[in-house]
């Protein structure tokens, strides 16, 4: 997993101080994700060459990751599968990353339903 804090651009008043809502929260106009496509990349290629990685599965529907997954897939070192949303009420809109090699990778698709199975409600404090 990578992480990279999200840079949040915020509406202004004529002062340039950010608005709030009704709830007191900043008034969000946009994101910004920059780098975080090219970190995942990385991460898939980087995971997929170590000696003690025998999988390595990618969760994203973008498919500016296709050519991560081809590079991944050609090294021959880990099996690699990917993971997606998945909304059984419009499924028409599901989006599967497909390595431009023309290999298929096996793909986990979740639901609501699985996604909520999935949580782990124990209280650790």
């Amino acid at each position: 997993m990578q992480l990279r804090p999200l840079k949040y651009r915020y509406q202004r008043d004529g002062s340039g101080r950010p608005l709030v809502d009704v709830d007191g929260k900043r008034v969000v106009t946009g994101k910004d994700e920059k780098g975080v496509d090219v970190l995942y990349a990385l991460a898939v290629v980087r995971e997929a060459r170590k000696p003690d990685v025998d999988l390595v599965v990618l969760a994203s529907q973008d498919s500016d990751l296709e050519p991560a997954l081809d590079e991944a897939i050609a090294l021959r070192t880990a099996k690699i599968e990917t993971f997606c949303w998945f909304d059984y009420a419009q499924p028409h809109k599901a989006r599967q990353l497909r390595p431009g090699s023309g290999r298929r990778v096996w793909n986990t698709r979740m639901g609501e339903t699985e996604f909520r199975n999935c949580w782990d409600l124990t209280d650790y404090s």
